[in-house]
């Protein structure tokens, strides 16, 4: 009989080793066909639903957010194929994620570049603001290109900033 402990259940350890299979025999299976079946149904469908906030958000120019979702949607594609039994297929989703990670860190770059040819415009150098300009313009094209490449629809994922600092009128 277990004794109740403040913080859990304590069972006592019975050195008759013929006791130990009524305890693996008292709980329950959890491997029954049709429960896995459930659970790997709900994680397709939350796998579908992480697919469709990735779009969203590509959509919206969020990469880092559809970066997250395309790893949820890995995430719930694997595990339910593992517990339907069937092979994993995430592939895909994981593709996405790095191609979505990619995205991310050359949107980072590029912000960065924009920033130091603003800086530089700002003190008038116009020859480095003009080779940050283009260096950011560069780095914001390979994120659109990786998101392009993670994306599951047509989407138009372009950059609209102004990265120019030329004061030609």
């Amino acid at each position: 009989m277990a004794e109740q402990n403040d913080d859990f259940d304590v069972i006592p350890i019975d050195d008759d080793a013929s006791h130990s299979a009524d305890v693996f025999d008292a709980i329950p299976d959890t491997n029954d066909a049709h429960e896995e079946s459930g659970i790997a149904e709900y994680q397709h469908q939350l796998a579908d639903y992480y697919h469709d906030q990735e779009q969203q958000h590509i959509e919206a120019g969020d990469y880092e957010a559809a970066r997250e979702d395309a790893s949820n949607a890995a995430s719930y594609e694997s595990w339910a194929d593992q517990n339907a039994g069937t092979p994993d297929q995430s592939g895909e989703a994981k593709d996405e994620y790095n191609q979505l990670d990619w995205a991310v860190w050359e949107e980072h770059q590029g912000d960065a570049d924009a920033h130091a040819a603003e800086s530089y415009a700002d003190h008038g150098d116009m020859d480095h603001a003009d080779q940050y300009a283009d260096a950011a313009a560069g780095h914001y094209d390979a994120a659109d290109y990786h998101t392009d490449a993670a994306s599951h629809t047509d989407v138009d994922t372009s950059h609209t900033s102004d990265t120019s600092t030329s004061t030609d009128e």
